[in-house]
């Protein structure tokens, strides 16, 4: 294997992130986008070989979280206009959240949604 002889384990963060849930019908929909729970959940995975192992966190995160995320974890400086926080205390097991919810939109006609969700309620 490639990636042992060159020790890529060693020093690879691997991110892995999903594509949301599709309405088959439910709440009268035929379609991906809405800001109900089926539609904005999404599996999140990072992979830190500095970080500690085996940690799980079921934490409200947001996808604009990982940018900043991997500017730490390389140790990048991050632009000063991002909207999204650094995972890196979950990765360490240093806190159980980064964040009090998470917020997604999507319109609706000629109206944004918004949908806020923390760990118990949406």
């Amino acid at each position: 294997m490639v990636s042992l002889k060159n020790n890529l384990l060693e020093n690879t963060i691997i991110v892995l992130w999903g594509d949301h849930g599709w309405h088959l019908g439910d709440h009268g929909q035929w379609a991906k986008h809405s800001n109900f729970e089926q539609a904005t959940r999404s599996p999140l995975i990072i992979v830190d070989p500095d970080s500690k192992k085996d940690i799980v966190n079921s934490s409200p995160t947001e996808s604009v979280d990982i940018f900043p995320t991997l500017t730490e974890l390389t140790k990048i400086d991050a632009p000063d206009n991002l909207q999204g926080v650094s995972l890196v205390p979950l990765l360490n097991g240093k806190s159980k959240k980064v964040k009090n919810f998470a917020v997604s939109q999507y319109p609706r006609g000629r109206v944004m949604g918004y949908a806020i969700r923390d760990y118990r309620y949406r």
